[in-house]
């Protein structure tokens, strides 16, 4: 994942979109990889579940995965049960960055 985070939709339900930047044919391209729905209040640990689970079903594979940019929510970088640090175990090759649109 290039990019991932909790927004609200024009509803005001929360999703969780999450977007991947690759190389295709020369080119950078930043695409749409998976947006769900979510409950209020999910944990670190259950948005890492979702994205897992597609990685998983999609046999994508998590040592492509090179960065992961966030907002700073408390869900996304707790630093024991956060989404991020769940997704650096398992794509320890990974870097971690914030999000320019939440600073």
């Amino acid at each position: 994942p290039s990019a991932c985070g909790t927004s609200t939709d024009i509803s005001g339900l929360a999703v969780l979109p999450v977007f991947v930047q690759k190389r295709f044919n020369n080119i950078i391209e930043e695409d749409l990889l998976l947006c769900e729905s979510l409950q209020s209040n999910m944990t670190g640990e259950e948005i890492f579940n979702y994205i897992n689970n597609f990685i998983r079903k999609h046999e994508i594979g998590w040592e492509k995965c090179i960065d992961v940019c966030t907002d700073s929510a408390r869900a996304m970088i707790g630093t024991m049960k956060g989404a991020v640090m769940r997704i650096i175990s398992v794509a320890p090759e990974s870097t971690k960055s914030h999000c320019v649109l939440h600073r």
